[in-house]
């Protein structure tokens, strides 16, 4: 099956009545903490104007989602090829309601450096985290957001939680 063949199962709809809008504060969220802060709006729009180009499928969110990651690691790699215009994105934070200062600083701490390890995983496993823990998409929409199987999308995953866990853990030897 080609790229662009259309998967089985899954119904395109027509332009006029897709409206990718009430997405837009989930996928600001979304491209914010994958590490594009900076550029957020414009790769919301960017993902918006190829989301009404090509109808959503079934799954409108996790397609715009995979929209959105394309763009995001699109420009990772020509940041990579042209440095002088390298911004360097900042993760949301990761912070609750105070109750005791003493554990809320202590919380904050742990959600700082916990974001400073999300920050240095591989683009695919950060977006699976982020999708699967703040989002909360299930396996399946996040294999469709990463283009991968299922499978492949709990590996990823698993990989990052692994990898933030260890780190972690290390850190507080």
């Amino acid at each position: 099956m080609g790229r662009g063949a259309p998967r089985t199962g899954l119904v395109r709809r027509s332009r006029a009545s897709f409206d990718p809008e009430p997405w837009r504060n989930e996928l600001l969220g979304f491209v914010r903490r994958m590490g594009a802060a900076r550029d957020a709006e414009d790769l919301v729009q960017e993902t918006f104007l190829r989301a009404i180009q090509a109808p959503a499928p079934v799954h409108p969110r996790a397609w715009l989602h995979r929209i959105a990651l394309r763009l995001i690691l699109d420009r990772a790699r020509s940041a990579r090829r042209h440095p002088a215009e390298r911004g360097e994105g900042e993760l949301a934070r990761l912070e609750g309601p105070d109750s005791d200062p003493a554990e809320s600083a202590l919380d904050r701490d742990l959600a700082r450096a916990a974001a400073r390890v999300v920050r240095t995983l591989p683009p695919r496993q950060r977006a699976a985290l982020i999708l699967r823990i703040q989002r909360h998409m299930d396996y399946d929409e996040v294999a469709l957001a990463l283009d991968c199987s299922v499978p492949t999308a709990r590996q990823h995953f698993h990989l990052a939680v692994k990898a933030v866990r260890d780190a972690l853990a290390e850190g507080e030897r």
